[in-house]
Parts: structure tokens; C-alpha cells; sequence
């Protein structure tokens, strides 16, 4: 047997795999999920400074500026999103309504769902309103009823959906669940940016997911103030039978927030160990 110099004290210290990407312009009350990304990496870059004197050793150490690099690539190019990202004023994004689409069914099969868990519309309205909801109908206890059997709710990346409850007409998730909305797509998107000069800071966030020994662990960092670093960078593929999407970089720098109080303003660590 090989002999060890010590033992893991605690496997939910270990940071496996990679982090969802969120966004922020209000101080953290709404997130926005930026979808797949590749290359995460936030970098802390403090100064470091001491007090110099000629007839004794250095009596101060401290931190002069205090700031961190962040950098990641986006393959969904939302441009919605991408305009939160780089700072509210810097862009112009509007959206085009397509056709409404009426009476369309979304069957969720038994087993996809459970209660109190959280059920997305395939279909969401172009503009980010919430869909109509017409009907509710599980196949074994039939038509359900709003705000006693389900609630439509809106989740934290934007998506519009319901919630079963386990009520009195509920009486088994092993059912289908039959949706019937109206929505209306977005035909286009149109992104534009030139001429406009003041950039709004943001919060980033990057939440790290896993499973160890049955158990969902979570850890979060969050950056409370960052500035957009770098321009839209879109490098096309070279053909269309390429199996890599176009990504787009971006950087960012985070500085102190110095409305928050002194040892928390620039960014926060947090796991649920």
C-alpha cells in the first residue's frame, strides 16, 4: 500500500469542471445566463506596496490599487444579451415581432417533471413577456387550475414557464402534462452600436455545479463592479461543414465598488461546503 503524506479533508473544496455565466446591471437583482462559453477565468491583480524609510527596515505593507481580469468566450451570440454584457448605453438592440403562433401544444412526458420543479414553455414571446397560457391539462387528473395547481412563473435567466403544485387535483406526477399557449417569436434581432461614449458597470457571476456523493454541491464567485475591456471580436469559420461554432472574447476588469463596506467590494467567494 502506498503511504500518503496527508488525506483529502474535504472533497467539496475541489472545484471540478466549469461555471454558468451571469450577468447583472442592477447590482445583482435579476441575473441573465449567457449560455455556453468556453476559456473562464477571473485573475484577482492587487498592487502591492511598502512603506520605504533610510534608517530602519520597511514598516508598512499594503495593497495600493485593487483590481481583478476577467475573461471568457461565448459561442451563443444573443445579441440581447450581449448588449446587458458590454455595459446598458453603449448599444442599440431592437427586436422585430414576428407572427402570433395560437393554440400550441407542449406535451411534457411522466417522468420530466415533478412538482415544484420548474417547467419551461418551448416557445417564449420574442420580446420577453410572458406567453398566454390557455390551458393546463394533466392526463390522468385532466384540466388544472392557476394559482391552485400551477403558478407561471419567470426563472432567473428569463424564461417563462409553470410550477406544479402537489395539490388536491394533482394527484400523481406519473402523468403527462399537456401546455396550450399563444406567443409571438421575434422575426429579427438587429444590434447596432457607433456614437454612443458613457459604459455602464455590471456584476459577473460564476456558479460551479456537481454532484458528490449524491449531493448537489454549489460555489459562486461574484464580481460586484466590472468594465467592459474589449471590442466584438467575430472570426468566421472558414466553412460551413466546420463543426465549430463562431466565439466571440471578451475581457473585462473589475474594480472596487466602494458603496459596499471595506474588505467586501470586490468580489465574494461563497460555496455551500
Amino acid at each position: 500500500m502506498p503511504t500518503y503524506a496527508t488525506s483529502v479533508q474535504n472533497e467539496n473544496q475541489l472545484w471540478m469542471g466549469s461555471a454558468k455565466v451571469e450577468v447583472s446591471v442592477n447590482g445583482g437583482g435579476a441575473w441573465t445566463n449567457l449560455g455556453i462559453a468556453r476559456n473562464i477565468s477571473v485573475e484577482e491583480q492587487p498592487t502591492f506596496t511598502k512603506v520605504e524609510t533610510d534608517n530602519a527596515p520597511a514598516c508598512k505593507r499594503r495593497i495600493g490599487k485593487h483590481i481583478a481580469k476577467i475573461s471568457f468566450t461565448l459561442l451563443e451570440l444573443y445579441w440581447p444579451t450581449i448588449d446587458k454584457l458590454r455595459g446598458e448605453g453603449v448599444d442599440t438592440v431592437t427586436s422585430v415581432a414576428g407572427s402570433l403562433v395560437e393554440d400550441a401544444d407542449q406535451v411534457v412526458a411522466s417522468g420530466d417533471w415533478g412538482y415544484n420543479e420548474f417547467i419551461e414553455f418551448t416557445n417564449q414571446n420574442g420580446d420577453g413577456t410572458c406567453v398566454t397560457v390557455n390551458s393546463v391539462t394533466a392526463g390522468t387528473n385532466g384540466a388544472l387550475v392557476e394559482e391552485t395547481d400551477f403558478v407561471t412563473v419567470q426563472d432567473g435567466n428569463g424564461k417563462w414557464g409553470i410550477i406544479i403544485w402537489d395539490s388536491t387535483t394533482v394527484t400523481t406526477e406519473a402523468q403527462t402534462i399537456t401546455i396550450n399557449t399563444d406567443y409571438t417569436p421575434a422575426a429579427s434581432t438587429t444590434f447596432s452600436t457607433g456614437g454612443l461614449t458613457e459604459i455602464g458597470d455590471i456584476d459577473l457571476k460564476f456558479t460551479n455545479t456537481e454532484y458528490i456523493s449524491g449531493s448537489e454541491k454549489t460555489k459562486y464567485l461574484w464580481i460586484y463592479k466590472a468594465y467592459i475591456m474589449s471590442g466584438l471580436n467575430m472570426a468566421f469559420k472558414s466553412s460551413n461543414d466546420d463543426d465549430q461554432a463562431m466565439e466571440i472574447p471578451f475581457e473585462f476588469e473589475a474594480e472596487l465598488d466602494t458603496t459596499r463596506t471595506a474588505g467586501d467590494q470586490l468580489m465574494i467567494i461563497s460555496d455551500d461546503a
